[in-house]
């Protein structure tokens, strides 16, 4: 489950139509074919693009605005970047943004001045020292990545110009990433991978990678030290494979002599890993779910759609050790649905990428290492990993599964038929079976005696199923929805009670006065009128919170399949609450229709967990779909998942 509680990074997925029908293969191919969103700029290009611009010298100046323009010309020349290798360029662009650290360190009286050849971990030490000590400064953040960006040239990077604050914390990632494993931490993985590999297909275990994670962060074993020990154990058994426990207690042993990068190992871990690589650092809830999580191969697609899943949800502010496993799964799932149907931004393939790429090392083995930044090399990487993905998702994949449950719905009679038609008995039987309320013997054509299964129970059966497996998918993507709200709105309705009250707008005072006989009075009753109510597609949700209330309105979009709704606050607002559906328009207008609530049901105590809500809430729609698709016995034409 969810915890609402920080602002969603993007929410262009939540606003796309949820489509559960089948992949298209070639609708696949084509969306990963397409360019991703690449947040890296190419350096190498932008430098040459530079120098292909031209300088002119204007003519018929005075003299001062000619000397102006020399000097200009003069300062083009002067600062005009070098062409050289993008590999270089990062290189002196890493060693600049060290002297800057290094320099600010010394300022802040972090690091002494006689300090001249400290080691990087030792400066990313005192930068996560700096980054703790004015961690309610935006100045203060905003001063040090000021200085990791002028290296980059990017923007942010010259005197007088800002960084947004996302662009400010990316830097800061990025240089922490390379100060502490000298490269992205998704290419130190990829190295570590293949360093394990002792055969082409080896079997790695996710509590390997883990481990091996925590000694670079703790800087626990020296290298040398590690590769004795990997050689040791390579050659002990044929099928080398590390274990988590193997890992963990070699971590346990080393971990005092590394007390000086326990706060590298801390921040790193909330900070910045918990955004780029959260997988890494799940715990789940109860100790079944982290052995199996301990235990899941890294090229099983499960893990792939955990990562995917638990990265998404991670930049969306979910708390994801509060979820269990298969929830991050089915949500991980769901997105690679949504790319193959074009439901999403075809750069979203990128949540992917580390699982494609390990599933390239271990198929492809030594032979084959691809260049990230060759698009049609990773298109063929993506191909390769959607297809692997592809066998298992069919049959695992509740989205998918709610699709066909949903195509191949059927009514009670026409349930019947087909018990009919599948056992050959003739169709007259049809009435005499929809009647009978138990298992039932006919003769078929070949006069032999079938059991046909109670079609009540039979038909209920199908319902159950369906409406289980929109529950199971509502789990996934409810919070996502609850995600969309600025922060502070979470933050209360983290910590509000929450209650499904039932609205109307109710004119009947206003003839209260008026004399009526018993009759006429029982009749208007009766009778609904002078009442219009919100309808109850729409869950109108009273939150309650140190004596502040706010009434939330969540409503499915109408025509849409489960999955896809819209959250928005309206409190008592008479005027927000009808724009929320067809209405009378003299109620907007007529002060006599007065707006009331009645309280329906408890979904959250203030000291209760969202996870509570979201759960409640989606079984209240699962039983609701069920009670709507019990409605629908003799017939339903439409999708049956876009009736409530």
């Amino acid at each position: 489950m969810t915890s609402i509680t920080k602002p969603a990074s993007s929410t262009v997925w939540m606003a796309s139509i949820l489509d559960f029908s089948q992949n298209d293969k070639k609708n696949l191919e084509s969306i990963l074919n397409k360019d991703p969103a690449n947040n890296k700029t190419n350096s190498q290009e932008q430098i040459n693009n530079e120098q292909a611009k031209p300088i002119t010298i204007l003519s018929n100046k005075n003299q001062v605005q000619h000397n102006s323009d020399t000097l200009s010309l003069i300062n083009q020349f002067i600062h005009q970047p070098l062409s050289i290798p993008i590999e270089e360029f990062d290189k002196l662009a890493h060693d600049e943004q060290n002297q800057l650290m290094r320099a600010l360190l010394i300022k802040e009286k972090i690091i002494n001045q006689e300090d001249k050849a400290i080691a990087t971990r030792e400066l990313a030490n005192g930068v996560i020292d700096y980054l703790d000590r004015y961690d309610y400064s935006k100045d203060k953040i905003a001063e040090l990545a000021w200085l990791l960006l002028k290296p980059l040239g990017e923007y942010g990077g010259s005197n007088g110009e800002t960084a947004p604050y996302a662009r400010q914390q990316t830097a800061i990632t990025n240089w922490l990433q390379y100060a502490i494993f000298g490269m992205p931490i998704d290419n130190w993985l990829l190295a570590q991978i293949k360093k394990y590999q002792p055969q082409q297909n080896a079997f790695i275990q996710t509590a390997t990678i883990t481990d091996k994670l925590q000694q670079i962060i703790t800087a626990g074993l020296p290298l040398d030290n590690w590769r004795l020990m990997q050689k040791k154990q390579i050659e002990s058994a044929e099928n080398f494979l590390l274990h988590h426990q193997d890992l963990k207690n070699d971590h346990h042993n080393h971990i005092e002599l590394t007390l000086p990068y326990a706060e590298i190992r801390d921040y790193y871990q909330q900070r910045i890993l918990n955004r780029i690589l959260p997988i890494l650092i799940l715990q789940p809830k109860t100790p079944a779910e982290r052995q199996r999580l301990q235990k899941m191969a890294i090229d099983e697609p499960k893990w792939g759609y955990l990562h995917a899943g638990a990265t998404l949800l991670s930049e969306s502010g979910a708390d994801l050790n509060s979820m269990s496993l298969d929830e991050i799964i089915d949500t991980g799932m769901w997105l690679e649905t949504s790319i193959s149907k074009e439901t999403v931004p075809a750069s979203y393939v990128h949540y992917f990428k580390l699982p494609a790429l390990i599933h390239d090392v271990l198929t492809n083995g030594h032979q084959a290492e691809v260049d990230e930044s060759d698009k049609e090399a990773m298109a063929s990487v993506y191909h390769a990993y959607f297809d692997h993905l592809t066998q298992y998702h069919n049959n695992n994949n509740p989205f998918i599964q709610l699709s066909n449950l949903s195509q191949n719905w059927k009514s009670r009679p026409d349930l019947a038929r087909q018990q009919l038609k599948e056992n050959d008995i003739d169709e007259s039987w049809l009435n005499n079976y929809l009647y009978k309320n138990s298992v039932v013997e006919y003769q078929n054509r070949q006069g032999e005696t079938v059991l046909l299964p109670n079609i009540d129970a039979a038909f209920e059966k199908q319902n159950q199923q369906l409406a289980d497996f929109s529950k199971q998918t509502e789990l996934a993507l409810l919070p996502q929805v609850f995600n969309t709200l600025k922060e502070s709105e979470q933050q209360f309705i983290e910590s509000a009670k929450i209650e499904l009250v039932k609205a109307e707008f109710n004119a009947r005072a206003s003839i209260r006065g008026v004399p009526q006989s018993s009759s006429t009075w029982h009749g208007i009753m009766a009778s609904g009128a002078l009442i219009t109510p919100v309808p109850n597609s729409i869950d109108m949700l009273k939150c309650t919170f140190n004596g502040e209330e706010r009434i939330y309105a969540l409503q499915k979009e109408p025509n849409t399949k489960i999955g896809r709704y819209k959250l928005s606050r309206v409190d008592n607002n008479k005027n927000d609450i009808l724009d929320l559906f067809p209405h009378d328009p003299a109620i907007r207008t007529d002060n006599e229709y007065q707006l009331k609530f009645h309280s329906a049901s408890l979904l959250k105590k203030a000291a209760e967990k969202p996870q509570v809500f979201i759960n409640k809430l989606a079984t209240l729609h699962r039983d609701k779909l069920i009670d709507k698709l019990h409605q629908c016995h003799r017939s339903c034409k439409t999708d049956p998942l876009t009736i409530i």
